[in-house]
């Protein structure tokens, strides 16, 4: 219920909480909206090698584990981001 009520209220003012931020994080935001697509179309693939690979190393620790998704997520996004410029914008 609090967390409807959070939601509610940041989208009633959306507009200046949008002020408010700025383009600090618009940028970003809105250049992850552009290529979201191409990083949904890559990221399984990307994900699936990741993980074999993280089995064949023998990987187990969290740390380990934590530094396997962090980048696996930064290659899914760059690469999401070279599909875009190749596909999308070309």
């Amino acid at each position: 219920m609090l967390l409807t009520g959070v939601t509610a209220l940041l989208l009633m003012n959306s507009s200046r909480i949008e002020q408010f931020v700025g383009s600090i994080v618009q940028g970003p935001v809105r250049w992850l909206g552009d290529i979201s697509y191409s990083v949904f179309l890559i990221h399984y693939g990307i994900a699936v090698f990741a993980s074999s690979v993280v089995i064949a190393l023998g990987l187990s620790s969290f740390a380990e584990m934590l530094a396997a998704f962090l980048l696996t997520w930064v290659v899914s996004v760059a690469a999401g981001w070279v599909l875009y410029w190749g596909v999308e914008r070309g």
